[in-house]
């Protein structure tokens, strides 16, 4: 069974934080995701910096551009998943937008996910129907393709849902989205929330099967930069709690 399905066993909900991979520096990265797993995270995203981020939050975009001005590259980010892969065996999803892969290859992309110790990746401007650009390469490596469904795309839900591997992602708290998807996949579904109180990790763990903490860590990153460590983990106690 692999990491990411184990997340998920026995119908556990699962808590997903994001994180953007350079911000500001890779050691932060580093210390923020074993922090993370520290703190009861079950499962990290790691966002590849790009300099033009148009499905993310402002705060991502900011993340982004600070990652970028640091200097940090593709191979900091595989060598910096594989010294956290010596110390834990929490899942790890890579978020990338389509561009960094094509100009890294794609091949060269994914064997470095599958050395590193990335269990899955999430390419949000790469559209259904254009999945095979990566599918081979993914299955080659054992890449779990993860998908985002939004409700403009109610339509081809279940053609792209029976698509989905490891789990999906839905970018609100909609039921009636959440329980389609239930209806024509196995697969868990996740709800993708910028910043969750407590009370919308209860309301939504009550629908869906687990929550993605989109940008409140990487805010938590902007006011407190190299020293955010324990103010991300204070926050995580707190949403656990």
């Amino acid at each position: 069974m692999n990491r990411i399905a184990k997340a998920f066993e026995d119908s556990k909900k699962v808590l997903i934080a994001f994180v953007t991979a350079g911000d500001p520096d890779m050691d932060t990265t580093e210390r923020l995701i074993v922090a993370l797993a520290e703190s009861g995270v079950d499962m990290v995203q790691i966002g590849v910096p790009f300099s033009d981020p148009v499905a993310g939050s402002m705060e991502i975009q900011q993340a982004d551009g600070r990652a970028l001005a640091a200097g940090c590259t593709v191979d900091d980010i595989f060598e910096m998943v594989a010294r956290v892969r010596e110390k834990n065996e929490i899942p790890l999803v890579i978020k990338s937008y389509m561009n960094p892969i094509f100009v890294y290859g794609k091949t060269r992309f994914m064997g470095k996910c599958s050395s590193s110790g990335i269990d899955g990746v999430i390419v949000p401007d790469l559209p259904y129907e254009e999945r095979e650009e990566i599918a081979e390469t993914c299955a080659k490596y054992n890449i779990l393709r993860i998908p985002v469904i939004a409700p403009a795309a109610m339509d081809r839900i279940e053609t792209i849902a029976k698509a989905a591997e490891g789990f999906i992602v839905v970018p609100a708290a909609d039921v009636a989205l959440i329980r389609l998807l239930k209806a024509v996949s196995p697969l868990p579904c996740v709800v993708s929330i910028d910043v969750p109180t407590p009370q919308q990790v209860q309301e939504t763990a009550a629908v869906a099967d687990g929550i993605v903490i989109e940008s409140a860590i990487v805010r938590l990153v902007a006011q407190h930069g190299n020293n955010s460590v324990g103010h991300v983990k204070g926050y995580i106690e707190k949403l656990k709690g």
